[in-house]
């Protein structure tokens, strides 16, 4: 008798398997909300870091086209003044030969 409540349950033991099952359940589902509220948490603070990051890269961009500008007027002043440099080199020279 004892072997066959063990093999096939009745109604009552039923009912505790089901009641076990459905605390366990409940606990897993609670673990899961609170995975799932760690896991928001963390993405808000990703998604700001992220935004802060973008921010931070466009100053740097915006930096960076400055600089290069700059670096180009600056080129082309360099290039001006060795142009005239070397036409007053020449006009020296032309100058000394002459004398």
């Amino acid at each position: 008798m004892l072997l066959h409540i063990l093999l096939f349950p009745g109604p009552s033991s039923l009912r505790v398997q089901n009641g076990k099952r459905a605390e366990n359940l409940e606990v897993e589902l609670q673990q899961c909300y609170k995975a799932q509220s760690r896991l928001s948490e963390q993405l808000v603070v990703e998604v700001v870091e992220s935004r802060a990051l973008k921010a931070s890269l466009q100053e740097k961009e915006t930096a960076i086209a400055r600089l290069e500008k700059e670096l180009t007027q600056t080129r082309d002043e360099c290039s001006q003044l060795k142009t005239d440099l070397e036409e007053k080199i020449r006009a020296l020279e032309l100058v000394m030969i002459e004398h």
